[in-house]
């Protein structure tokens, strides 16, 4: 019977042993709980950070798709529109000089429209190329001047004074301009075709740089008489 009883006990024992040894679920829960906190208190952190994130991730992407957009609008010239040079005196008609008359202005508030004979001089000029964008009627839609000129590192050109009807935008009149303006430059030899355009033409700029303008680092300088004392004194 102690033997039995002895027995029991060590089995009770080992029992007892088991039950206190055994892991308690309470600590692991409280561990996930605490995690789950930490979590909570970091998104509400960061919260703001990822919602400005977020938007400005989306107004980048639409301003691409915008960009996109509009150089695919760029592709689609309208095909009624022509490009001619106006290379002799005879092409300065009176229609001509009605439509400078009207471009002019649009393109400058000071410089008036240039009269008969400074049309006449700018299009028997070897250096200029007088460009007009046509209707399909012969309406002039835009005009722009081409300059080519050797100088001794080689042969350069300008466009200069690019301007479109208002009636007339959106139909990709300046990119007809600008492309015909190009093939005629490096027909001639032209190794380089430069222009000048305001920041706040920015249809203008974006025309500019898909047509393949590239921004150059350098200063533009523009001589001002009132400025130079040797002028105003001569």
């Amino acid at each position: 019977m102690p033997q039995l009883m002895e027995q029991r006990m060590q089995a009770l024992a080992c029992h007892a042993g088991s039950f206190v040894a055994a892991p308690s679920p309470v600590p692991a829960l409280l561990v996930v709980v605490v995690l789950v906190v930490v979590v909570l208190v970091v998104l509400m952190v960061r919260l703001p950070e990822c919602v400005q994130s977020l938007n400005c991730t989306a107004r980048v992407v639409m301003s691409r798709m915008s960009d996109r957009c509009s150089y695919a609008g760029s592709m689609a010239l309208d095909p009624t529109v022509t490009v001619r040079e106006l290379d002799t005196g005879a092409s300065i008609t009176p229609a001509v000089v009605e439509a400078f008359g009207r471009l002019i202005p649009q393109l400058s508030s000071s410089a008036p429209p240039p009269t008969v004979e400074q049309l006449v001089e700018m299009a028997t000029s070897s250096a200029d190329h007088l460009l007009v964008a046509c209707d399909s009627d012969g309406t002039i839609l835009g005009s722009m001047t081409l300059v080519v000129f050797r100088i001794p590192t080689g042969v350069r050109a300008w466009i200069e004074d690019v301007v479109v009807d208002g009636d007339a935008r959106g139909r990709g009149v300046g990119e007809i301009l600008n492309r015909t303006a190009l093939e005629i430059a490096y027909g001639l030899g032209a190794s380089t075709v430069d222009l000048t355009s305001r920041p706040s033409r920015e249809a203008a700029n974006r025309l500019y740089q898909r047509l393949g303008f590239e921004l150059r680092s350098t200063n533009v300088y523009r001589h001002n008489p009132d400025a130079d004392e040797a002028v105003r004194s001569a």
